[in-house]
């Protein structure tokens, strides 16, 4: 409050002494206010016989509808709200200005705040991932009285689509939620794979030369490693630029180890033993597999079949039943 106003309160004060059943009212031209509802004494001053103005400055001049709302309440209205409690009009003189503007004590939380919230709850829940958030619509003020700070709490919504992540702020004051706001996000997580540097025929083997490793956006977080094709093989061809699905290709075969009919050695080996004879494969194998071996023949009367496994020097290992 000014000099020239506390002059003025002061010299209505003094006069106020004198009007015996008569009321003085000083209109402000604007006052700031914490209620919703407006009492005449909280957005002017009232003076006079004291029980009259007791029961002038009680009477309800104004309610506020909406947030961030000012009301004018003039000198016609005043009078209207006092007629209500049987107070005449003869009974009212004015000073001050014609009508005062009457706006609440409020605080206002803003969209920035309530999208950083969101975003920043959306980072630390995606795992390590670097991600980025896209506001699909734009997020809204909003106005709430002053009393208290206002405290925000993130979480997320009930429903959730592919693509789209939804976050619901909510608002309290003093404990109580005053109110919230949902928050939609296009989502775009980084991922990387592996695309073929030139075109690979089928039957190619997929190396670090033929291949290479691009960045690229998912609207969906990673659940596995990315996929490493080398060493194996493709299945058909693909081209320059594509990516090497795992549909498209596979383990590369090992080589054969033993072709059929070719003399093998049968060997049985341990810390303090070994045994070795010849015989002859009856089917090709590579290393691991188990195979059929010949020993003897029909014209000497002693052939006889061994199943072995086959090793990595080329040697068979019988497998003992």
């Amino acid at each position: 409050m000014n000099r020239t106003s506390i002059i003025v309160w002061m010299g209505l004060i003094a006069a106020a002494s004198g009007t015996g059943q008569g009321l003085r009212i000083y209109l402000p031209s604007e006052r700031s206010v914490e209620s919703q509802t407006l009492r005449l004494d909280q957005v002017a001053m009232v003076l006079g016989d004291q029980p009259l103005a007791e029961r002038a400055g009680a009477v309800s001049v104004g309610q506020f509808a909406a947030a961030g709302q000012q009301l004018t309440i003039d000198r016609k209205t005043v009078l209207s709200c006092l007629a209500s409690t049987g107070i005449k009009a003869s009974q009212v003189q004015f000073n001050g200005a014609e009508a005062v503007r009457v706006r609440r004590a409020e605080q206002t939380v803003t969209a920035d705040r309530f999208l950083q919230m969101a975003q920043d709850f959306l980072q630390t829940q995606s795992a390590g991932e670097k991600a980025a958030f896209k506001p699909v619509r734009p997020a809204r003020d909003l106005v709430l009285p002053a009393a208290a700070a206002a405290e925000l709490t993130p979480r997320f919504s009930d429903r959730q689509t592919q693509g789209v992540r939804r976050v619901t702020v909510s608002v309290s004051q003093n404990g109580s939620q005053v109110g919230s706001q949902e928050l939609v996000f296009a989502a775009e997580y980084e991922r990387r794979r592996v695309v073929a540097a030139t075109a690979l025929e089928a039957g190619t083997a997929v190396t670090s030369e033929n291949t290479k490793i691009e960045p690229y956006l998912s609207n969906q977080p990673s659940d596995e490693e990315m996929f490493i094709p080398y060493g194996m093989i493709t299945r058909k061809k693909i081209d320059a630029g594509m990516v090497v699905e795992r549909s498209a290709v596979q383990p590369k075969e090992a080589p054969v180890a033993v072709k059929r009919q070719q003399q093998v050695i049968l060997k049985i080996e341990n810390e303090c033993l070994l045994v070795s004879a010849y015989g002859e494969a009856m089917e090709e194998g590579k290393v691991g597999d188990l195979i059929r071996v010949k020993r003897g023949s029909r014209a000497t009367q002693d052939e006889r079949f061994v199943i072995g496994r086959i090793m990595e020097d080329g040697t068979i290992k019988p497998t003992l039943n």
